[in-house]
């Protein structure tokens, strides 16, 4: 979609222009209206783009959140640690 809205600023410019000679005494303003349209899909596949990162930022997050690290508390302290430790960080008790 991103590539798609790229394509139709670039053959929008190129339209305007030629069309832009083809009418000779109003050369500019085709030109000018190319250029803004253009900017306008230049806008959108930019923005596309970075709701697209956006989506996979969150997608990481949501697979991050379903695999929680598993926690126990210690013993002697009641300090709360990953699991995967052998001894608590706060006391040192096994």
């Amino acid at each position: 979609m991103v590539r798609g809205l790229i394509f139709c600023g670039v053959i929008l410019i190129i339209i305007r222009v030629i069309l832009g000679f083809l009418f000779g005494g109003f050369f500019f303003i085709p030109i000018i209206l190319g250029v803004i349209f253009s900017m306008i899909f230049f806008s959108l596949s930019t923005i596309m783009n970075r709701q697209e990162d956006i989506l996979v930022k969150l997608y990481e997050l949501e697979q991050n959140q379903k695999d929680p690290i598993s926690k126990k508390t210690c013993a002697n302290c009641g300090y709360l640690h990953t699991s995967d430790l052998k001894s608590c960080p706060n006391c040192g008790h096994r």
